[in-house]
Parts: C-alpha cells; sequence; structure tokens
C-alpha cells in the first residue's frame, strides 16, 4: 500500500495544489495549524492493507508539500499506481479504477519481477474513501484464491502477449488469462518440460496439447475467471 497525505488533504484538490493554485507558502504553512485527522486509526489502515493481500505500507506524507524525503534502497523493484488520477485526495475526481483494471495492474507488474505500490489519499480527516477501501477488499478477495501466483514468485518466462501473461516460481509456471479472445489460449516459448496444466483456483485440469513450439491450452467459458483465469503449469 502506498499513502500519500499531507496538508494538501486539507483542500481537498490532489497532492500538487500549492504548485497548481500558486499558493504563497507563509500562507500554505498556515494549513498546518489545521491539520487535525480526528478520525485516524492506524490499526484501519493496516487492517485495510491486510484485507488487500498487502504486506507492507509506504507512507509519502511530506513531499509535495515542498519538503525533501530520503530514498531508501535496497527495496524491491515497485510500480506505482493510482486508484483515480490523483495520489492525494481530491474530492472531485471519480475517476475510480475497476477492481478488474487494478488486478491486470498488479499481474503484469508481478510478471515483469515487479511489486505494484497501489496508493490511496486519505481525507484530511484520516479516512481513505469508501469507494477506495471496498477496491482493496475486492483485490483481496481475488489473491486469497490467487496468491500463490503472486506471491514470491519471479519473472514470467513464458513471453507475455496483448492476452496473457506469466509468472514463476521454480520449475512451476502460472498462466494468467486476463481476456477471452477465444477458448484456446496459445503461448509461445513455454518450457519443453510442461506435462501438465490445471486452473488455480480449484485445481481442475486444463486441456493441453503441444502444436510444434506453441503450447495450447483449451479453456471453456466455465473454466474461465471474468477477471484473470489462472492456470498452473507443471
Amino acid at each position: 500500500m502506498f499513502i500519500h497525505w499531507g496538508l494538501y488533504s486539507l483542500l481537498g484538490r490532489g497532492e500538487w495544489v500549492m504548485h497548481t493554485a500558486k499558493i504563497p507558502i507563509p500562507e500554505y504553512e498556515m494549513l498546518a495549524s489545521q491539520f487535525n485527522p480526528t478520525r485516524f486509526s492506524a490499526e484501519e489502515w493496516v487492517s485495510l492493507a491486510a484485507d488487500a493481500g498487502q504486506r507492507y505500507i509506504v507512507i509519502t506524507s511530506r513531499h509535495h508539500d515542498g519538503f525533501n524525503t530520503e530514498a531508501i534502497h535496497g527495496l524491491p523493484l515497485e510500480v506505482s499506481m493510482t486508484i483515480n488520477d490523483h495520489w492525494g485526495i481530491c474530492m472531485s475526481d471519480e475517476n475510480h479504477k475497476s477492481t478488474q483494471r487494478l488486478l491486470h495492474l498488479l499481474v503484469r507488474a508481478a510478471s515483469a519481477g515487479a511489486n505494484l505500490l497501489l496508493n490511496v489519499g486519505p481525507t484530511a480527516s484520516g479516512e481513505i474513501l469508501p469507494v477506495h477501501a471496498q477496491r482493496l477488499r475486492e483485490m483481496g478477495g481475488w489473491m486469497e484464491v490467487n496468491g500463490p501466483s503472486i506471491y514470491h514468485t519471479r519473472t514470467g518466462v513464458i513471453p507475455p502477449t496483448s492476452a496473457t501473461v506469466s509468472t514463476s516460481r521454480g520449475q512451476t509456471h502460472y498462466v494468467h488469462v486476463l481476456d477471452y479472445i477465444s477458448d484456446c489460449v496459445k503461448l509461445e516459448g513455454a518450457p519443453g518440460t510442461v506435462s501438465s496444466a490445471s486452473l488455480l483456483r480449484d485445481g481442475s485440469r486444463v486441456k493441453m496439447d503441444w502444436q510444434e513450439n506453441l503450447l495450447v491450452l483449451t479453456i471453456p467459458t466455465e473454466q474461465r475467471d471474468s477477471v484473470d483465469a489462472v492456470i498452473v503449469l507443471e
């Protein structure tokens, strides 16, 4: 979880409001005396992150307020993204990404060997927007079933396509089918040692066939997932 929270939350117009609205520094500094997040609960934030399946939290509290922040080295490769179009709270921004879109961003990040640092911008009172909390919990529901294809995985060895990406752990490969183009999913570059395919969510077998250098998976409608059908190759 990525959190952008600062004095700008009092104005509710995004994290760059001091710059975009050309607010003089002395005037902006006066907001500090008004900052009183009476509804802030660290326990609720941590609980929400856990519900979403997130394993750590990064807080950016002063960067956009004109203060410098130190870079912390040695962290894993990360891709950061907002749920709507702003990092800090913007009350007029209702362009919230769908849960499907957010999960696809997560999966594509994992397939490249990166963590997704998904941002929330709490209100001045210390609350995370209900719509963002809902999205995060829905992502967590998906992760409860499909987490093994994300946690502790590495960059997929199977080249990505417009409809698929992959992750791997040892000799186990996870194919994420993100778009239902047809019942057959054709994969180039799959390891020749692959001899079985199954759905991650229930272990049911998936029909597979080698056609020269292509691994063809047949995934009918009843085995599909509206967000991401995860196939385990072993």
